[in-house]
């Protein structure tokens, strides 16, 4: 389910490539795949045995409105009888009062997540892309009976070398660059090159050059005025987005600007530079797996208890297949065509884990949504590397294991009476008469008694605490689906820092039966609330069982609510 630009909503070819990306990385063919010479070998989806369904939908700038369309989207492919829903998009609404667009602020002001509940209920997964704004609290889909997913990195990158006249060492940009190098030619800031300050670039006097902006482009202007190449600034100092660009292009950090910036200001008229064509190298060991700058982070703005994304997948620089009527910097000035392209976004992360979901459906056709999230979630076997204390608010439990997923050993299950008990136990909803549509009488009456966030049988142990309060308790239900012999036992094992202590009861899990339950109580007290990093602490808490080498790891993460 992908969204589009206008006028393009009814027309049923792909114009973005976005939703031929997301279906060709699910379940596309095994394939020989190139692009331009930069990246090539074997492609692939990945379930490649697996049908796709597309649903086209709107953008709120078009006639229909983005919402309706989305939500009207997710009950036909309900009733049509998908077994995974992949949806790449999250929900803008018109303020009444600004008269201009906003996220939600509610579960029911968003349409994705009212109406992924109806699906879920009926054990569809939902797997939802957290967005690409990149701050904490910039989270897009973070409702609990969906899986949101945030981006990684990948295990190949590219470099794309700029090198400057006179022997100077070259500086190390980042980008997507086919392009054959420049050659060595005059470097020009894009304020100096421009017809007047708040015009276009002036082909007269930014053509043959490289012109260095300091602010984000596209490069259309670039490419218009006859440029030679440019060089751009990149404002988050990341090394996670990369892109293509219409002409030779690289993107340096603030850092190496200013050798650029300083070396044309000492050479004046006579500097030099020049662009090479990028190359592909492979991340170091401390470079891989972390999280994308460009990966939303939670706390989700409706609750923060929980810990959203639910987990990452990589989501850069993937190479996957692309409509031969979208050019490859998909601006209409650059006339280069391919089959393929290379892509970076927390949507093609979605996708990965779509693929692994139908492939764990695919094995356990009777598991549920929630079987099927909570294997995708507790079965990493790489933790992402943390770069900076925020980072905490996008990892979720780690990089997603496709082969471990199948056989994740025990999961957090859910039935329908626990997901009405969240609901009732949510601010946003009104008590029997917001559930009415999604559960019926019978249901409704056995029910009881709401269950706090903190409570909802996910994967995570999330809570937002005042930092007054040092205590808090988790209750969770685990099911035995590991193969191998009965009985087993898993034995509950702790990571966290110093100041918090965790106590679980009880410490062994002893199962006799498939598809045995066991109830258990993680306790949690905090000793000093100074010692928190981002405001925050967070630790794994992971039950192994020798017998089979499981390990079903679970992320804590206790964070200092927001208004004390």
């Amino acid at each position: 389910m992908n969204t589009i630009e206008p006028p393009d909503v009814f027309f049923i070819q792909d114009t973005s490539r976005h939703g031929t990306c997301c279906a060709a990385i699910i379940a596309g063919n095994i394939v020989p795949a190139d692009f331009f010479n930069l990246k090539h070998g074997r492609a692939r989806g990945g379930v490649t045995g697996s049908r796709i369904a597309s649903y086209k939908v709107g953008t709120t700038d078009s006639d229909l409105d983005f919402g309706y369309a989305t939500s009207k989207a997710i009950s036909t492919a309900t009733e049509d009888g998908v077994d995974i829903l992949s949806i790449s998009g999250s929900i803008r609404i018109i303020d009444e009062q600004t008269d201009k667009k906003r996220r939600p602020h509610s579960y029911m002001e968003d349409q994705i997540s009212i109406g992924t509940v109806y699906p879920t209920l009926k054990g569809i997964l939902c797997c939802l892309s957290a967005g690409n704004i990149g701050g904490i609290g910039s989270v897009g889909n973070g409702a609990p009976w969906a899986l949101c997913v945030g981006a990684c990195n990948s295990k190949t990158t590219f470099s794309t070398k700029v090198n400057l006249g006179g022997r100077r060492l070259p500086v190390k940009g980042f980008s997507i660059n086919t392009f054959e190098r420049t050659g060595l030619c005059p470097p020009i800031l894009a304020i100096n090159g421009k017809i007047h300050r708040s015009g276009p670039l002036d082909p007269k006097k930014v053509a043959g050059k490289i012109v260095v902006h300091k602010t984000v482009t596209n490069g259309r202007d670039a490419k218009v005025a006859r440029a030679k190449g440019i060089i751009i600034i990149d404002s988050c100092d990341s090394r996670s987005f990369y892109e293509v660009f219409p002409l030779p292009a690289a993107k340096v950090t603030k850092k190496d600007v200013e050798r650029i910036l300083n070396y044309m200001k000492e050479l004046s008229e006579s500097a030099k530079a020049e662009i090479l064509t990028s190359e592909q190298a492979v991340n170091k060991k401390n470079e891989f797996p972390v999280l994308s700058s460009h990966s939303s982070k939670g706390p989700s703005r409706y609750t923060e208890h929980f810990i959203v994304p639910y987990v990452c997948a990589p989501g850069d620089e993937l190479l996957s297949e692309s409509p031969e009527t979208v050019s490859a910097s998909k601006l209409d000035c650059d006339d280069r065509r391919s089959r393929y392209t290379i892509i970076s976004d927390t949507s093609f992360a979605t996708a990965v884990v779509s693929s692994v979901a139908a492939y764990v459906k695919s094995v356990h056709k009777s598991w549920s949504a929630a079987a099927i999230k909570s294997a995708s979630m507790t079965t990493g076997t790489q933790p992402i590397l943390e770069k900076n204390a925020n980072d905490v608010y996008g990892i979720g439990n780690g990089m997603i294991n496709p082969i471990g997923a199948a056989d994740p050993g025990l999961v957090y299950d859910i039935d329908r009476i626990h997901y009405a008990r969240l609901l009732l136990g949510l601010e946003d909803f009104e008590g029997e008469k917001a559930i009415q549509a999604f559960f019926d009488r019978d249901e409704i009456i056995s029910v009881g008694e709401s269950i706090p966030p903190w409570d909802f049988n996910l994967p995570s142990l999330g809570i937002s605490i005042p930092n007054t309060q040092s205590t808090c308790v988790f209750n969770r239900t685990v099911k035995n689906v590991g193969k191998g012999g009965l009985p087993v036992t898993y034995t509950a094992e702790v990571s966290v820092p110093e100041s918090p202590q965790v106590t679980v009861t009880p410490k062994k899990l002893i199962f006799k039966e498939y598809n045995e339950e066991k109830t258990l109580k993680v306790k949690v007290v905090v000793t000093d609330w100074r010692q928190a990093k981002a405001n925050a602490f967070s630790g794994v808490l992971a039950w192994k069982s020798l017998r089979r080498n499981y390990r079903v790891r679970s992320q804590i993460l206790i964070k200092i609510r927001k208004d004390d």
